[in-house]
């Protein structure tokens, strides 16, 4: 039947708009002509937009009337005789209170709609019924407030105990879902309602650590782009590219709201205590997603809220398994909890299920059982972190000053570009040589023990390096020698100490604890080039070494005094070399990433040069003062160029463009920083280059999240860096002496190129370096405009399919290996008769 009059036919041009349907009838439903929840929630922005007059539609509301006759109906119906909206929906059909088995009520992720509940609902047996929380604010359809988030956990826990009868489950969804499911789950039980079960799904207690570092990075996170969010939804699954821009922000920013409040509730339960629930907290993870890394050991974190625990893991699954994995899921909910309450969990754990299983309970505990190890004596704590980490903070500065002087030192006495380079190439080669080994030990022997043995190794090294400077003896063979060793020590230093991060600090406060280390890391590299100049110029060289290795002593004594929780720390999904060996692999297949690959291994070679020659360009006519004036006008290029990206987010579409444009900003400020012999233009060109380059290399990153699936970042991320590595050497070793030894001839006075060339950028001593820097930059213009004329580069965001979901990824990557399982076992011995 066709639309009867303006309410049915506004809503079917909208309809037909979404679908692209061209006829409807006012009967057909909405879901069975290809609508889902994305499409939905543009529904119901497009009525709010309308104007229509009538009555306000949220995504529920047309989940409840899926066709235009009744949502048409629902719309010019009296809404002051409806009354106020209820928080919860039921997804399941109507069941009579007696007849009920098992109630669920269910809180989505943040900026989740109640309807990403819907796949469970259908997949629950008989007698389940499953209520599902629309969190009043996030329905782009309604113009209703946000509430605080403990009125709106008092409301749902009222609603609760009026309208639900029997026996009860609730289940939250990562951290906005486990904060608020936490809260009414205690509100429930204060009001005399027994819970069977508390299950929260990839999420543990998260909280917010206290410290000026920790308050200066929380209000970084508030200041960054929605877009940098949007880009991370899509690589866990979760897609808003369907949605119109001002839709996809606001669910993103009511989401990032929610995880503000779900962080403030979580830090001051823990702080002031909280009395137990009766009810076990069953914990539910993917074993592939990266927020709920140690899942084995963090699910006891919940002791805090209930005695009684329990850990199911999901085969392969991600962060967002409501959806592709909800046949499983059902039979977690509907299985797991009577086991755990019984301290029998023996017939859904690993042994039972064998390899082959969908999921296990992979632990389960009550508190005060006999049978469980005792905890470790020695406890994370925010204290044992700071201490470690400004320990390794003081250590890190001393290495930056002499990172610094030594190369001024070097070329002061040398004035060979050749034999800097040389020293840039060895320490980078020996440095990321021993990465691989360096992962491989750490994750056998104790990382304090390897910090402790690194610290003292290169401490001694500079120590020597200090006696041979002293006594007149120090070689150019030995500062190759003793900067390779130090370089290999730094490698074991760096990785031990950021695998022990998670043992030192409480890893509720991890997320926070890896962004503080970074924070203070760079404010440090900051700093470092206002205090080195006036030090060299002070104390020299000799005095410089002598305060690294009195940096090296507070890192040791640190750690000689600060013991490690005997805790899980961090370690690779995959090592090292496979890393690259798998991210070649999976890059391989696609003709975009190889374009890709080789164009940044090709650019690399030209822009290597410009990050060695800066200190031989400024001393030709200035001070060690000035190197450093240069070095912290390039630190604060990246910075602002983080800044940017954070503020800004990135473009959305072509981001392929941007990264060529990011690259021919950095070609520019090659060719500034050769222009003239005057610290003001190098400081801004080299400010322009770090600045661009940072730019490019964000949204670069931003293109991964979104093209390739979230489990395989590591791999891709690991090859870009080996092969963007692969080709400094090059230029440093090769390309940066040999460029110097051609043009500073050409460009002294009475040279071949000073009428010319010269008469531009001017001639004399060091002139020739800026006009190798001036070629470096023309080279690295034409391989970006080679970049743009190769059209599957340019159109990379177009020709490259976005990654699929992170779980559909790990459910065919589970299907694969059980089919690959079926194939090895044997084929049963046929008897003969």
């Amino acid at each position: 039947m066709e639309p009867r009059d303006d309410t049915e036919r506004l809503l079917a041009g909208i309809w037909s708009e979404v679908l692209g349907v061209p006829t409807l009838g006012i009967d057909d439903d909405f879901f069975d002509l290809g609508g889902h929840s994305m499409l939905a929630t543009q529904v119901v922005a497009k009525i709010r937009r309308a104007e229509h007059g009538g009555r306000a539609v949220g995504v529920m509301d047309l989940f409840q009337q899926r066709t235009i006759r009744e949502l048409a109906a629902f719309m010019t119906g009296d809404a002051e005789a409806a009354g106020p909206r209820r928080l919860l929906y039921e997804l399941t059909r109507p069941i009579p209170a007696g007849r009920r088995v098992l109630s669920y009520v269910c809180v989505p992720y943040g900026g989740g709609s109640a309807i990403v509940y819907q796949p469970l609902a259908d997949a629950l047996p008989a007698g389940h019924a499953l209520w599902s929380l629309a969190i009043p604010g996030h329905d782009v359809g309604l113009t209703e407030d946000a509430l605080p988030f403990d009125e709106l956990t008092s409301r749902v826990a009222d609603e609760i105990v009026e309208r639900i009868e029997g026996p009860l489950a609730l289940y939250g969804h990562c951290g906005v879902g486990s904060a608020i499911i936490a809260e009414v789950a205690r509100k429930v039980e204060a009001a005399g309602r027994e819970l069977e079960v508390v299950y929260i799904g990839a999420m543990f207690p998260f909280a917010r650590p206290k410290g000026a570092f920790a308050a200066l990075r929380n209000r970084l996170e508030q200041l960054s782009s929605n877009r940098h969010y949007a880009s991370w939804l899509k690589s866990m699954g979760v897609d808003t590219d369907e949605l119109e821009p001002e839709q996809a922000d606001r669910i993103i920013s009511n989401m990032r709201a929610d995880s503000r409040a779900s962080e403030e509730y979580f830090t001051g339960l823990l702080d002031r205590g909280a009395a137990k629930l009766r009810a076990p907290i069953v914990s539910v993870v993917g074993s592939e997603d990266p927020v709920t890394d140690y899942h084995s050991e963090r699910y006891a974190e919940w002791q805090f809220l209930s005695d009684t625990l329990g850990l199911v893991v999901l085969d392969q699954a991600g962060h967002f398994f409501l959806k592709y994995r909800a046949d499983e899921l059902a039979e977690i909910v509907t299985q797991v909890h009577p086991a755990v309450r019984a301290g029998d969990v023996t017939a859904l754990g690993p042994a039972a299920k064998g390899e082959d299983a969908g999921w296990v309970v992979a632990d389960h505990l009550r508190v005060g059982d006999a049978d469980r190890p005792a905890p470790a004596v020695v406890k994370p704590s925010m204290a044992r972190f700071v201490a470690v980490t400004a320990g390794q903070l003081v250590s890190t500065t001393g290495s930056a000053l002499t990172a610094f002087a030594l190369p001024i030192w070097l070329f002061t006495r040398t004035g060979s570009v050749a034999d800097l380079g040389l020293l840039w190439a060895l320490a980078l080669i020996c440095g990321v040589l021993m990465l691989p080994v360096a992962g491989a030990l750490t994750d056998r022997v104790s990382r304090r023990r390897i910090m402790m043995i690194a610290s003292c190794v290169s401490g001694s090294i500079q120590l020597v390096l200090a006696a041979l400077l002293w006594t007149d003896n120090l070689a150019l063979w030995h500062i190759y020698g003793l900067v390779a060793l130090s370089q290999v020590a730094g490698s074991f230093q760096r990785i031990a100490f950021q695998s022990a991060v998670p043992q030192l600090v409480p890893k509720r406060y991890l997320g926070h604890a890896m962004g503080i280390t970074q924070l203070s890391s760079g404010f440090a590299m900051l700093l470092m080039p206002v205090f080195a100049a006036g030090l060299l110029a002070a104390i020299g060289l000799k005095g410089i070494l002598l305060i690294d290795v009195a940096s090296y002593l507070v890192a040791v004594l640190t750690l000689a005094v600060v013991r490690f929780p005997d805790l899980l720390g961090w370690r690779p999904r995959e090592r090292l070399l496979v890393a690259i060996a798998n991210g070649l692999r999976y890059s391989w297949r696609h003709k975009g990433f190889r374009l890709m690959l080789g164009y940044f291994a090709l650019g690399n070679v030209f822009l290597a040069p410009a990050l060695v020659l800066t200190t031989p360009l400024v001393l030709s006519f200035g001070t060690a003062t000035q190197v450093a004036q240069v070095a912290l006008a390039e630190a604060i290029g990246a910075v602002a160029g983080g800044v940017l990206m954070s503020l800004w987010g990135g473009p959305r579409q072509r981001r392929m463009i941007g990264v060529l444009i990011g690259n021919l900003g950095t070609a520019v400020g090659c060719v500034l920083i050769g222009l003239d012999a005057s610290v003001v233009m190098i400081a801004f060109g080299a400010f322009w280059l770090a600045m661009a380059m940072t730019t490019a290399q964000s949204i670069y990153a931003t293109i991964v999240q979104v093209k390739v699936p979230q489990r395989f970042h590591g791999r891709v991320f690991s090859l870009n860096q080996t092969i963007s590595w692969s080709t400094l050497p090059i230029g440093f070793a090769l390309l940066a002496p040999g460029a110097t030894a051609l043009f500073e001839p050409m460009l002294a006075d009475g040279g071949t190129l000073a009428g010319s060339v010269g008469a531009v950028i001017g001639t004399g001593p060091g002139r020739g370096i800026g006009f190798a820097y001036v070629c470096f930059g023309l080279a690295l213009v034409l391989i970006t405009l080679g970049g743009f004329a190769i059209r599957m580069l340019r159109r990379f965001d177009i020709e490259v399919p976005d990654s699929l979901p992170d779980d559909l990824i790990g459910a065919q990557e589970r299907q694969r290996r059980l089919a690959e399982r079926a194939k090895a076992r044997p084929e049963p011995a046929s008897v003969a008769g």
